[in-house]
C-alpha cells in the first residue's frame, strides 16, 4: 500500500470511528475537540513520509477527507434521524452553512493536531532517553486529574452527593438535600481522605506503568523486537484519561437515548409529565411504564440541579404523533396568539389541522400547541405568508 493511500484509508476509518461516537462524545463540546485533535495527532504518529513538503501534504489532504466525510456523515445522519417517521418532530436543522463550519472546524482541529504530533515527534527524537523517567513521574498526575471525570452519586446522611475520583474518590460536589429537595451547589474536599485518596489513585497509576514498562521488556526480550515503552505508555495515558474525561458524557448521552426510547405512545392515558430533570431542561413527557426507569437514571446522574427559572403553567403530557408531547393548558385566545407568533419567528416544526378547526403544532423545542383557529385554513394562510418552508403541514 503506497502512502497516499495508507493516508486515505487512515482518514476513513477515522472518520467512521468518530461518525460511530458522534452520538456519545458531542454531549461535550470540549470533549469532542479533543477527539477530533486526537485524530490529526493520529494521521502524524503514522505518517511515513520523510520529506517536509510531502509530509504536510499528506497531512493536509488526510485531515481533508477526514473532515469532508465527518461532515457528511452528519448531513445523513441528521436526515435520517428528523425524517417523519422519527422520535424527533423538528425539521431537518442542517443548513449548507452548518455543513461547511462543521468540515471547516475539523479541518482546522485535525491539521492542528497533526502540528501537536509534529511536535511531539521532534521532542521525543531530542529527549527520547529521558522520556521514560518523565512519563514515571507526570502520567500518574495525569490520570488521577483526569480521573475526576468519574463521579458516582451517594447519600451521606440527608445530603445526595456526587464524589469524584477514581478508582479512590477524593472530592465531594454536594447536590441537594434528599429530604426537603433544596439544592445545594458547594464543591468540597472529602475531610480525612483527600491526601491519602490522592496518594493511593497516584500509586495505582505508578503500577499500572510500571506493569506496561516489564511487560513490554519481555515482549522484546521474546520477539526480539524493539516496542517502544514511550510510545505504548503515551498511548495508554491518552486513552485512559480521554476514557475518565468521556464518562459523564457517555452517561448524560445514555440518559437522553433512553429519554428519547420512552417518549413513544398510542393513547394520552400512557403519557405522563415528569419535572426537575436537571440538565436535561425542565420537564420531560415520557411513557408512564418508563418513569421509575427514567427518574432513577437522572437521579444517578450527577450535577442533577432544578432551574428555578423553570415555569411552565399547567403542564400536561399528551400523545401527539405517537410520541408523548409537553401541551400547556391555556385559554384558547392565548394559545391562537402564541401559535400565530411561533409561526411568525419559525419556531414551529410541524402542525396538524382537523376539520373542525381544532389546531396542534409542535414547536422546534419539543412542546405542543392547542388551538382553535377562527376559520379553516387560516393556519394554512399563517405558514405561507411566513415564508418558513420547513414546517411540515397536514390536514385530519
Amino acid at each position: 500500500m503506497n502512502i497516499s493511500m495508507r493516508s486515505f484509508v487512515i482518514a476513513v476509518i477515522s472518520a467512521v470511528t468518530i461518525a460511530l461516537l458522534q452520538p456519545w462524545i458531542l454531549d461535550n463540546q470540549w470533549i469532542a475537540i479533543l477527539a477530533v485533535t486526537l485524530v490529526g495527532f493520529f494521521f502524524t504518529v503514522t505518517q511515513q513520509e520523510t520529506k517536509a513538503r510531502r509530509f504536510l501534504v499528506s497531512l493536509l489532504v488526510s485531515s481533508l477527507v477526514f473532515s469532508v466525510l465527518v461532515a457528511g456523515i452528519s448531513f445523513f445522519r441528521e436526515l435520517l434521524r428528523n425524517t417523519p417517521h422519527t422520535a424527533l418532530p423538528i425539521p431537518f436543522p442542517l443548513s449548507p452553512v452548518d455543513i461547511g463550519i462543521i468540515a471547516g472546524a475539523c479541518l482546522f482541529l485535525t491539521f492542528m493536531g497533526g502540528l501537536l504530533g509534529i511536535a511531539a515527534k521532534a521532542l521525543y527524537a531530542l529527549y527520547s532517553k529521558k522520556l521514560p523517567t518523565v512519563i514515571f513521574i507526570l502520567g500518574p498526575f495525569v490520570l488521577t486529574i483526569a480521573s475526576l471525570g468519574i463521579a458516582k452519586v451517594r447519600i451521606g446522611g440527608t445530603v445526595i452527593s456526587a464524589y469524584h475520583g477514581w478508582p479512590y474518590p477524593y472530592l465531594t460536589h454536594q447536590l441537594k438535600d434528599a429530604l426537603d429537595g433544596f439544592m445545594i451547589d458547594r464543591w468540597a474536599f472529602s475531610p480525612g481522605s483527600l491526601w491519602h485518596n490522592i496518594f493511593f489513585n497516584y500509586a495505582i497509576y505508578f503500577l499500572l506503568l510500571l506493569a506496561v514498562h516489564f511487560g513490554i521488556q519481555k515482549i522484546n526480550a521474546r520477539t526480539k523486537k524493539q516496542h517502544d515503552f514511550v510510545l505504548w505508555s503515551s498511548a495508554l495515558i491518552l486513552i485512559l484519561s480521554l476514557g475518565f474525561l468521556s464518562s459523564l458524557p457517555i452517561r448524560k448521552a445514555f440518559i437522553s437515548h433512553e429519554m428519547r426510547k420512552a417518549i413513544a405512545c398510542e393513547t394520552d392515558t400512557e403519557c405522563t409529565f415528569i419535572s426537575k430533570i436537571g440538565p436535561y431542561g425542565c420537564g420531560l413527557a415520557i411513557n408512564a411504564k418508563d418513569q421509575s426507569r427514567i427518574i432513577s437514571l437522572v437521579n444517578d446522574f450527577p450535577w442533577t440541579y432544578y432551574n428555578p427559572t423553570c415555569v411552565q403553567e399547567n403542564p400536561r403530557a399528551t400523545c401527539v404523533e405517537q410520541r408523548c408531547q409537553i401541551t400547556i393548558d391555556q385559554p384558547n385566545e392565548y394559545a391562537w396568539v402564541r401559535l400565530k407568533n411561533a409561526i411568525k419567528y419559525c419556531d414551529v416544526a410541524a402542525i396538524t389541522q382537523s376539520h373542525d378547526r381544532r389546531i396542534v403544532a409542535i414547536l422546534k423545542q419539543g412542546d405542543v400547541i392547542k388551538a382553535i383557529e377562527p376559520d379553516l385554513d387560516d393556519v394554512f394562510d399563517l405558514v405561507q405568508a411566513s415564508g418558513c418552508p420547513e414546517i411540515r403541514m397536514a390536514t385530519e
